[in-house]
């Protein structure tokens, strides 16, 4: 067989200069036998979350003191004065007398509140029971033990007599007997009126004026003119007179005040039929 001859190596080539500096430079050296760094940013670790912290609920032991507190204070408030009433006030009242509203109103002195408030609705339906001149009534607490009934009248606007009774007329029209001693100083005496629409008609207008101006007339006549079916008279307790109409004496009557004033003590006849202007008395010698 065939014998291979190996073949010679090359011999090896020199290096340039260059080649030889760079070889030989410190730089090169370092890279040579310093390794490179895997270099990478490092993981973060998750921050561990905060945990609330744990509310205190209340407990059986807590509510229960609280209930027992509420419960002894309120068992005292009841055994105490203070749940009892100590005082009585009485309002409003002018014509009602007042022994009737504490009469009817079923109220003492020492009595619980919460008994007196739990029934308020009853004691004014028997308040309004007890007079026709009791026109509505109200009970409040006005302090820790202090009741106040406020009352609401349904007045007397004038009195008229027939044959040995006396009546009086109330502000909503209905007429009722009285005893014919009552003092009638604060309304006038109503005179000729014959029909209830009379007297009907002249509360609604008489609801219009004030106390104080009822109270300066002296009487109501209607004379019944064939003229003027509504035409009244009324004699002031000044000395004056006026003539209206019954229909719309009430929206006439509210001026009065003002019109005697401006006669500085001249007597004579107000006209308020139509329109509103004075006559004097003249005097005769």
């Amino acid at each position: 067989m065939f014998n291979r001859k190996t073949p010679k190596k090359a011999p090896p080539r020199e290096l340039t200069p260059w080649e030889l500096a760079q070889q030989n430079s410190p730089t090169s050296r370092v890279e040579e036998t310093v390794p490179k760094e895997d270099v990478r940013p490092p993981k973060r670790e998750p921050k561990p979350k905060k945990k609330k912290p744990e509310s205190k609920g209340i407990t059986n032991a807590t509510l229960l003191k609280g209930i027992f507190i509420v419960c002894l204070a309120w068992s005292i408030y009841f055994i105490s004065p203070l749940s009892k009433v100590s005082e009585i006030e009485v309002v409003g009242l002018s014509q009602v007398p007042a022994e009737l509203v504490q009469e009817k109103d079923g109220i003492v002195k020492g009595q619980s509140i919460w008994t007196i408030l739990a029934n308020r609705t009853r004691t004014a339906t028997l308040l309004k029971a007890a007079s026709p001149k009791i026109k509505d009534a109200s009970i409040e607490l006005v302090a820790w033990n202090k009741i106040r009934l406020n009352i609401e009248e349904n007045p007397a606007i004038g009195y008229f007599k027939t044959e040995e009774k006396t009546f009086e007329l109330l502000a909503d029209g209905q007429t009722i007997e009285v005893e014919a001693t009552l003092s009638t100083e604060e309304y006038p005496e109503l005179v000729d009126f014959t029909e209830e629409t009379q007297y009907k008609t002249l509360a609604k207008q008489l609801e219009k004026v004030s106390s104080s101006i009822i109270r300066e007339i002296k009487e109501i006549q209607y004379p019944n003119d064939i003229k003027n079916h509504q035409k009244i008279y009324l004699k002031m307790k000044d000395g004056n007179r006026v003539i209206g109409n019954l229909k719309d004496i009430g929206d006439k009557l509210v001026y009065y005040p003002s019109i005697a004033k401006q006669l500085n003590g001249k007597k004579g006849t107000v006209d308020m039929e139509v329109g509103i202007y004075f006559t004097p008395d003249t005097t005769i010698r």
